[in-house]
């Protein structure tokens, strides 16, 4: 007999924000760091979370190695804020990834709606000197935080 997970209604999870991993490695010969939401393991498959965003930011200056430079980096904290901000209110979806790598960084996220054009929309105008790009697809099994988390 098979039993179906029950998981808590994404209103009521207490999405935790110091529960990341950090590892360290190489994308196609340059230097990849990948920070990984590990309390996201425990609703793994979320049926309220059934869609995967990507968004992907180019730095403007990236060292030689592709990664950013400090000044960049640091810059790239309000960024990172705002997306937490834009994407987690109220439950709506949950940062897992956050990949920095080959001049750019990625965020993945799990999200409860495929309609995120308006908050992608807000990162541009805010950050208008970077180029937001990003994608929405299905994936109710989380396959894409999987390649991620041990």
């Amino acid at each position: 007999m098979f039993f179906k997970k029950k998981y808590t209604p994404k209103t009521d999870l207490q999405i935790a924000d110091n529960a990341w991993q950090v590892s360290q490695g190489q994308h196609q010969g340059s230097p990849l760091i990948a920070r990984v939401n590990t309390w996201a393991k425990e609703i793994l498959g979320h049926p309220e979370f059934p869609y995967r965003v990507g968004i992907a930011v180019p730095f403007l200056s990236p060292q030689a190695d592709g990664l950013p430079t400090k000044e960049e980096n640091f810059g790239f904290n309000e960024i990172e804020d705002e997306i937490f901000d834009l994407f987690q209110k109220d439950n709506e979806a949950i940062v897992c990834v956050i990949i920095t790598t080959s001049g750019m960084r990625e965020f993945l996220i799990y999200s409860s709606t495929k309609e995120v054009d308006e908050k992608v929309n807000q990162l541009k105008s805010k950050f208008s000197k970077y180029d937001f790009q990003s994608y929405v697809q299905e994936d109710k099994k989380w396959d894409g935080y999987k390649e991620w988390v041990k």
